[in-house]
């Protein structure tokens, strides 16, 4: 939150304002100068008031963080439980305590307080704006061996919600899948597992089509993955049709 430009900030909203869905995850920071947010219109932007005492954090207090939906959401349905291993130090390991002043609660914490919250933006609320007051990302980044865990799940409800289509897609958190196109319009799925063991996954393509191996054979039902393996595959039919040459795309979870 302090290295949030206020320009930034407005950017943002305008964004949601004309469709987009903003996601943003509270974090205090890690060091005990300044700790809070910098950002004076966070309440507004997220349709929520803090309970912030100046200077203060506010201690998560389990060693797993839950989140329980409240409302069906980015294909989560409600009554759906995320779990996130808790870590920081003393400053970090806090959380954002907010009331709802315009926002939907979408997910409470193990203790009942708002742990995802969501405001529509924009003509017909297309836009939104979802307040995440755990740090999810800054918990995973400082746990060992942490993946998979729920943030994964998040973000693919998050991706749902935006309406975002993911070229492939597999049910196994993992493995990391993207696309990649070669100069001459090839479209290839590349799957890659993080798993010490063999895993069968079940690509789903986004963008139509089959998929088939560097020779041309068809896929099957499912494709298995070596411990850490990767697999390059090609995707053929309405799928490849829709390739642009020259375009490539880094793969990523």
């Amino acid at each position: 939150m302090k290295q949030l430009l206020a320009p930034t900030a407005a950017g943002l909203e305008r964004l949601a304002a004309g469709g987009a869905c903003v996601y943003l995850s509270y974090s205090a920071g890690d060091t005990g100068w300044h700790r809070g947010p910098s950002y004076g219109r966070l309440d507004g932007t997220f349709g929520a008031r803090h309970q912030l005492d100046v200077g203060l954090a506010s201690p998560i207090e389990d060693e797993i963080a839950e989140f329980r939906m409240q409302r069906d959401f980015g294909g989560l349905a409600r009554g759906t439980t995320l779990r996130f291993r808790v870590a920081g130090n003393q400053h970090s390991r806090s959380f954002l305590p907010v009331e709802p002043a315009g926002a939907e609660v979408v997910a409470t914490d193990a203790r009942g307080r708002p742990a995802l919250l969501l405001r529509r933006a924009g003509p017909a609320e297309r836009g939104s704006l979802v307040l995440c007051t755990y740090p999810v990302e800054h918990m995973a980044a400082l746990t060992p061996g942490v993946n998979p865990d729920d943030t994964v799940t998040l973000y693919g409800a998050l991706a749902d919600h935006a309406g975002v289509r993911r070229a492939v897609t597999v049910d196994d958190p993992r493995v990391a899948c993207d696309t990649l196109i070669r100069d001459d319009g090839t479209l290839f799925a590349v799957l890659a597992s993080h798993a010490a063991e063999p895993l069968t996954v079940k690509p789903a393509l986004g963008c139509g089509g089959e998929l088939a191996t560097l020779d041309g054979q068809e896929a099957g039902e499912g494709v298995t993955l070596a411990p850490f393996g990767i697999k390059i595959m090609k995707v053929t039919g309405s799928g490849a049709s829709g390739a642009s040459p020259g375009r490539t795309r880094r793969p990523g979870p």
